[in-house]
């Protein structure tokens, strides 16, 4: 049942010894870590955890999703792409597809091991998805007056909002200083970015922007407080997935 890959290791930080990928995982299960789960090229990923490696059957029982469209999409998948932090390594790894099982008396996904496993040593945090009813805002400061954004993400790292206006014009790269980000229930925050991405999509016939901002020279209370934000978001997430809210 291992998953099939004729792919070289895509880099010095590749794990393809199936000992040592199971040491990995079997770290993640133990200390029950948040795991980012997606459809292999998609955007939108869910927060899963590893609940039990099957040796017999070679293969991981991942816990599953109470939304059906999202399990349906999950099932129709070739391969499912897997990311988690620990210690501040981030760990990667690709397998699939999945079958949907129950684990516990509860919905679950069982998928291959993996034939290659990637740990590499970085600061990038994961960017969590900010809630709609409750929306984080960033006022930007700009020669022709502020600009209020609502973020799409958040990481302690940086956010994405989109610019549905086209107001941001600055090349990659550009920085904004005294920037306002907007926490529910929280003070504001002053903050520095960089815009480090700019993409077109286009959403229900009308063409938007989506601007990718990595927050510069973040630290202490700043910091905390950003990183205790994305934590509940990730926590919320994690119980919706699993049927509570």
């Amino acid at each position: 049942m291992k998953h099939q890959s004729s792919a070289e290791p895509t880099s010095r930080y590749a794990l393809t010894s199936q000992l040592d990928i199971l040491d990995v995982l079997r770290s993640l299960a133990l200390e029950n870590r948040l795991i980012h789960m997606r459809v292999a090229g998609g955007d939108t990923s869910i927060l899963t955890t590893l609940l039990h490696i099957d040796s017999a059957e070679e293969s991981l029982i991942f816990d599953g999703s109470s939304d059906e469209s999202w399990a349906q999409q999950i099932e129709k998948a070739q391969n499912l792409s897997f990311e988690a932090s620990q210690n501040g390594v981030h760990i990667s790894f690709t397998t699939g597809p999945a079958t949907l099982c129950s684990y516990d008396e509860r919905p679950a996904f069982r998928l291959p091991y993996p034939t290659e496993l990637i740990r590499v040593q970085r600061r990038d945090a994961f960017r969590v998805a900010t809630p709609q009813n409750k929306p984080v805002l960033c006022t930007i400061p700009m020669d022709e007056g502020a600009i209020v954004l609502q973020l799409a993400d958040l990481s302690s790292t940086g956010l994405g909002a989109v610019d549905a206006l086209f107001e941001v014009d600055g090349a990659i790269g550009t920085i904004y200083r005294n920037c306002r980000l907007e926490l529910p229930g929280d003070e504001p925050l002053n903050v520095t970015l960089r815009l480090v991405q700019v993409r077109d999509f286009e959403r229900a016939n009308k063409q938007l922007r989506h601007l990718g901002f990595a927050f510069e020279g973040l630290r202490g209370a700043t910091l905390a407080r950003i990183q205790r934000y994305v934590s509940k978001l990730e926590r919320e997430a994690l119980a919706r997935s699993r049927g509570f809210r």
